[in-house]
């Protein structure tokens, strides 16, 4: 049986920031493959949230890798703590 609830980014946030996480936008960069063997890079940014200050692993020219940063990221972040908090009620 699958269960859906919908939350908004500020609803995560506030949600974290009350079970200790702290909230930080990093930049990070992703790799993509362009026309002729070519490789282009995109840098955007994205929320994260921890406990303790990640490592920077894979930092390149002052951004993270974006998949260095994946399992940091406030959405991720929040399913687990959710879903840990309802699994030990």
């Amino acid at each position: 049986m699958n269960f859906e609830i919908y939350f908004t980014k500020e609803e995560m946030c506030d949600f974290l920031k009350k079970e200790g996480y702290t909230i930080e936008t990093i930049k990070t960069w992703k790799s993509y493959s362009t026309y002729h063997n070519q490789v282009g890079e995109t840098l955007h940014n994205v929320e994260v949230a921890y406990f303790e200050k990640f490592d920077v692993f894979n930092r390149v020219d002052g951004a993270y890798r974006d998949l260095s940063v994946e399992q940091f990221k406030v959405e991720k972040v929040f399913k687990d703590v959710l879903k840990k908090k309802l699994l030990n009620l």
